[in-house]
Formats: structure tokens, sequence, C-alpha cells
């Protein structure tokens, strides 16, 4: 069986990365949203599906998944600020790889129409990966 945790963990800390050199805090699922009015993230890492990918030791396991990012910014700032975010992160991401584990990031996209949430204007940002892992 593959280990998800590491390729999970290793998403979560390039999305941290890269979304502190823009200023926007990262919640992790379920956690409360950020009490400051501050453009910021929801992120929920998941696996699609995952192959066999070789044979022979060690076995090399393919999966493909994605960070999804639902971001969101006070709703009197407009859409161009939360846009801009999204613009930025989608930047960051592309063609994007890690090396341990082995993740290669494909283009990110934002996805669906911009929501808003009371006070909250919500877009999502999919950003899909291939993880390679290895079973000896």
């Amino acid at each position: 069986m593959t280990a998800f945790a590491p390729v999970f963990q290793a998403v979560r800390d390039q999305v941290a990365t890269v979304a502190a050199s823009l200023a926007m805090p990262v919640v992790h699922d379920n956690a409360p949203e950020p009490a400051k009015a501050v453009t910021w993230a929801r992120l929920t890492v998941q696996v699609d599906d995952t192959r066999q990918a070789s044979m022979g030791a060690p076995v090399r396991f393919r999966s493909r998944g994605a960070a999804v990012l639902n971001i969101s910014t006070r709703a009197e700032k407009g859409d161009a600020t939360l846009l801009a975010a999204c613009d930025a992160l989608c930047t960051a991401f592309r063609g994007l790889s890690l090396s341990s584990p082995e993740i290669r990031f494909d283009s990110p996209t934002p996805t669906g129409a911009t929501v808003v949430d009371g006070a909250w204007f919500t877009r999502t940002v999919r950003i899909p990966f291939i993880a390679d892992t290895y079973q000896t």
C-alpha cells in the first residue's frame, strides 16, 4: 500500500510556502476562518486515483489528486482582489515539481464562479498533481 501522508504533507507545505509569500493565511479542513479582514484560503488535499506504475522492487504507485483552495476576501474589496490572489496562486504552481516525495503539479485552474457568502467573496482554485510513491 502507498503512503499518502507524506504526499499530503508535502502539498500542504508547498501551499503554505506560496501563500506566505502572498501574505495569505491558510486554514486546513474545518479550522475556523481568520478573524481579520484579509484574503485567506481554506485548503483540502485529495487523492482521486492511484495505480501501480511499475513492477519489481521497489513498486512505484502513481496517484492523481488535487490541492483545492477556497480563497476568500472581504466582499467590500470587490472580486478584483480575489481574482488577483487566484492568479498569483496559479502562477506560483504552474510547472512546479517537488523531489521528495516526487510530486508534479499540473496547470492550476480557478473553477466555477465567484460566490458571495455573507461578508465574503469566495472562489475555488484546483491545483492538480501527480505523485509517485514507492513500496519495497
